[in-house]
């Protein structure tokens, strides 16, 4: 029997609605052909047209196993297309190949030399359809979008890529998810959203609503939110738009969150988002920037730390104060150049949330940064997963372990962590994974490309835990002691 996380967090549900209104944004129209392989090209736009006429799908696939990591095995539902997608006069290749109902890779090649093509571009994407002819034209940059569709058993997700190329370079200029259907138990969890692009002002209006339905996907139990966030185009990306004025010091904005008083404060449940003597786990966002954050509070003093799921940035070590009365706190490193400093905000549409702004020696202006309260772990670093008998130490090398497993394949290390039998999802079935030999031979099958995604951008500390064990990305993998075998792996929920 699969484990199935006692907490589960709802994941996006969003439906995409794009509406592009206004004489100042043009709409650029590209000459194109699509090909799967059975028709012949008669004719391509572009200076460089009788270079490119001759393209098959033989060579493209040809490229691609030359120029990528990952070869291609299966190509029956392999389709690419020649088109110009950047300002140059040279001709592109935007080729995608299906191999599963939520897998898929899209590959962009750029024209370099003599008939020759280099691939800059290779997204773990399962693209449905695509339509190059109308980009939107901001500056000088045409910016797609493309749908990738993912998900595993009781899961469906959509997420929409907003993306261009510039001096023969990939850059993602956005990314949110546009659908997202779970069902857990007896609950259908969805979030509807969209996002209009305002040419007025550049800026990008992104709507989010999250609901709870019967089953039946049809009778609503629970409205659980509604919300609005605002991105402008900084030149590279769409980035989350700073509140903070561009003159606003670190002192200034500790004055504003400090001082100012706030709104009809319950302090009860003021209390309740970072609770005394208690050790309290945060997730969200700094700007676009990805974080979790663990948060002890003992009377008007926090302690706290925060990582990102890059393992490379390290833990960040903070201190501070809180302040009930005008549901405020600020945190600060040791160095005490970065800060932040925000409000307490319970009982919101989205959860109990800490939002404020985030200063650093490289961002004086400031960003906002906006988190959500998850869990609660130990009080203390050697308490932090109490209901197990292992080592904090050892509980999270060993989660870096089977993360830093996943991301470089390591089928044979990964296969050893495991305790056998375990029940894993194979094509929408149910599967017995008797030992290490089945579980490598079934690897891909297993690790496919969504679930390895979530698990190399999980985190590593501040996990939730419970009598079954340690969650790692809220239980897509569950460990444990076991035995006198140490830390095994005891549930993949693929």
């Amino acid at each position: 029997m699969k484990i199935i996380p006692s907490k589960y967090i709802i994941a996006p549900i969003l439906a995409l609605l794009l509406i592009v209104t206004g004489a100042g944004l043009v709409i650029a129209s590209s000459s194109a052909k699509s090909y799967d392989g059975c028709q012949t090209i008669s004719s391509i736009a572009g200076n460089n047209a009788e270079n490119n006429q001759n393209i098959s799908k033989e060579e493209v696939i040809a490229w691609i196993n030359e120029q990528s990591d990952n070869k291609l095995e299966y190509y029956d539902e392999f389709v690419y297309e020649v088109i110009n997608l950047d300002n140059d006069p040279e001709l592109e290749i935007a080729a995608k190949n299906i191999t599963g109902v939520h897998l898929g890779t899209f590959y962009i090649f750029d024209y370099y030399e003599g008939g020759k093509y280099k691939l800059i571009a290779e997204e773990n994407w399962h693209v449905d359809s695509w339509d190059f002819s109308e980009p939107i034209l901001i500056d000088d940059k045409k910016i797609y979008q493309l749908v990738n569709r993912s998900g595993g058993t009781g899961t469906s997700i959509f997420t929409a890529n907003l993306w261009y190329i510039e001096k023969g370079k990939f850059v993602k200029a956005w990314e949110g998810i546009l659908k997202h259907r779970t069902v857990f138990k007896d609950d259908y969890f969805l979030e509807m959203g969209s996002y209009q692009f305002n040419d007025d002002n550049n800026l990008m209006y992104v709507w989010l609503s999250s609901y709870i339905y019967e089953l039946d996907g049809v009778t609503l139990k629970e409205k659980v939110s509604d919300d609005i966030e605002v991105f402008e185009f900084d030149g590279t990306q769409f980035t989350l738009l700073s509140q903070a004025k561009s003159d606003s010091t670190i002192q200034s904005q500790y004055n504003y969150f400090w001082d100012k008083p706030g709104d009809n404060i319950d302090i009860e449940k003021v209390e309740r988002v970072i609770s005394n003597d208690s050790n309290s786990v945060f997730k969200g966002k700094i700007g676009t920037k990805k974080i979790c954050m663990a948060i002890y509070r003992n009377e008007e003093q926090l302690t706290a730390s925060y990582i990102t799921p890059n393992e490379d940035d390290g833990e960040i070590n903070l201190q501070g104060t809180i302040q009930i009365n005008t549901a405020s706190f600020i945190l600060y490193n040791e160095d005490n150049d970065i800060f932040f400093t925000g409000k307490i905000k319970p009982n919101t549409l989205k959860g109990e949330r800490l939002e404020g702004i985030y200063t650093s020696p490289k961002n004086e202006a400031g960003t906002p940064f906006s988190l959500v309260l998850t869990y609660g772990i130990g009080k203390t670093f050697e308490t932090r997963y109490p209901l197990t008998t292992a080592n904090t130490e050892d509980v999270e090398e060993f989660a870096r372990k089977i993360k830093r497993y996943i991301i470089k394949d390591n089928k044979e290390g990964l296969a050893e962590l495991i305790h056998y039998p375990i029940h894993v999802t194979i094509n929408d079935s149910e599967v017995s994974i008797n030992n290490a030999k089945e579980f490598k031979q079934n690897y891909d099958d297993i690790i496919n490309a969504d679930f390895k995604v979530r698990i190399s951008n999980s985190y590593t500390k501040y996990m939730n835990s419970n009598y079954r064990g340690i969650m790692l990305e809220l239980g897509m993998i569950w460990f444990d002691n076991w035995d006198n075998k140490g830390l095994r792996i005891i549930a993949i929920n693929n």
